[in-house]
């Protein structure tokens, strides 16, 4: 996955968690973000997170003999990516992957819980 993309879909995830937990009404809100928090970390994890290093142009010109107004100009662009793994760095993309999976699983689980808390309370 390219990393733009990526931390878009973070931050609709992060958005989501924010709107669910101000409002105790939105819960399904939190618990999509997270989810989808859970499922953005196991793209880290597996080392698919890619970014843009630049790009390779071929240019190709084809002259015809004798006349001036047969003259071709053939141009390919092909974009090259590489893959975001620092295994010795502050970020490393393991150690980010599992603490992101754990935060958002332990963030699903208290929403969850926190549902379960407010159902006991409207029943009484």
């Amino acid at each position: 996955m390219i990393l733009l993309l990526w931390l878009v879909f973070v931050g609709i995830s992060l958005i989501l968690v924010v709107i669910g937990l101000m409002k105790s009404t939105e819960s399904a809100q939190a618990l999509i973000g997270f989810f989808f928090l859970f499922l953005l970390a196991f793209v880290v994890l597996g080392n698919n997170l890619e970014y843009h290093t630049g790009e390779i142009t071929n240019t190709s010109y084809v002259y015809v003999a004798n006349s001036s107004n047969l003259n071709y100009t053939t141009e390919t662009t092909t974009n090259v990516y590489s893959t975001y793994n620092d295994t010795t760095g502050i970020f490393n993309t393991h150690r980010f992957g599992y603490f992101m999976a754990v935060a958002s699983a332990v963030g699903l689980v208290g929403v969850l819980i926190s549902l379960k808390g407010l159902r006991r309370r409207e029943d009484e």
